[in-house]
């Protein structure tokens, strides 16, 4: 076998795994030997994977060590980094980004990991379409925002569409000249508990 690296040996037994159960699977059942050609294209294939899982780790690394910073846009840059295997990221949401993940981050005093960043992204992607659609001036956008799941914003009423985005334009502009002039989760979902009662 060519090319064989000895750390990734979890990598090749999960691949040949899979390789065998689906040609068992393909065949009655029946106990089947591996071609020297299949066990190849495992070990190529595991050392892509382990290569790629390699890099992310590498990637969750740099956006920690972005975050000891004060640069929006040096967080932006490592959440986009395609090694990361994030969700895609919005350029105009940087601040967001930054400030949300320090106070992620801060909260539970440790760095911060690949499934909490993917997470977090989901969110906070969602909680700046929000924004954005506050900004667009137009209702339904904004209702439509607020419905999408990833934002996890509770109790919104098709009914206070108009009210939601009015109270939601008012809490933007009072936040101008702030670091981060976007909406949290928290001040957004606060809006619409205030909106609710």
């Amino acid at each position: 076998m060519r090319d064989l690296q000895a750390a990734n040996s979890p990598f090749y037994l999960n691949t040949l795994l899979q390789i065998r159960d689906f040609k068992k699977n393909n065949n009655s059942n029946e106990d089947l030997v591996l071609s020297r050609e299949e066990i190849q294209q495992a070990v190529s294939a595991s050392n892509l994977d382990a290569d790629a899982d390699y890099q992310r780790v590498l990637a969750v690394q740099k956006i920690n060590e972005a975050l000891d910073g004060e640069e929006p846009l040096k967080t932006y840059k490592a959440l986009e980094n395609p090694s990361a295997q994030l969700p895609t990221v919005m350029a105009p949401a940087a601040k967001l980004y930054h400030v949300e993940f320090c106070n992620i981050r801060d909260e539970k005093q440790a760095p911060l990991d690949y499934d909490e960043i993917v997470g977090g992204v989901q969110v906070l992607t969602a909680i700046a379409q929000i924004n954005q659609a506050i900004d667009t001036g137009n209702s339904g956008l904004t209702l439509q925002a607020l419905y999408n799941p990833d934002a996890h914003i509770q109790d919104v009423e098709h009914d206070c569409a108009e009210k939601y985005h009015q109270s939601l334009l008012n809490a933007k502009a009072e936040k101008a000249g702030a670091p981060c002039e976007m909406l949290t989760h928290f001040e957004i979902q606060s809006e619409i508990h205030v909106v609710n009662q």
